[in-house]
This record gives C-alpha cells, sequence and structure tokens, in this order.
C-alpha cells in the first residue's frame, strides 16, 4: 500500500507548486506525514510560510492545517 501512496505523493509534487494554496496543500501534507518523510514535510511548509509571507483569512487557515 506505500508503494501507492509514494505515486500519489510524486503526482502532487509535480503541480503542488503551481496550484493555488488550499486543501490540496494539506493532503500533500498528510501524504508526506503519512510516508514518514519529515525532510521533505518540513521544506513543504516552509515554502507554504514563504509563499503566504503574512498570512491572512483563508490562508492562515491553510496555514495553520498544514
Amino acid at each position: 500500500m506505500r508503494g501507492f501512496w509514494k505515486e500519489v505523493m510524486d503526482d502532487y509534487a509535480k503541480v503542488i507548486d503551481i496550484r493555488p494554496i488550499g486543501d490540496d496543500s494539506f493532503e500533500y501534507a498528510a501524504l508526506l506525514l503519512m510516508l514518514n518523510d519529515r525532510s521533505r514535510y518540513n521544506e513543504f511548509c516552509q515554502q507554504l510560510a514563504a509563499r503566504i509571507g503574512d498570512p491572512r483569512g483563508m490562508d492562515a487557515y491553510f496555514l495553520a492545517h498544514v
């Protein structure tokens, strides 16, 4: 089953940086944690925080959930 989730994570990784921050950002972060990829998770969180800058409104909501 982990092989299946790894493929899903790889597919997300191809597009996650060009997508608006939203539910799929949370789903990608959850996949990283589920697969115990802490370094990529930490990197992704840092990238999200940099993209958002000063979080307000829904951006703050999504960042808090990741």
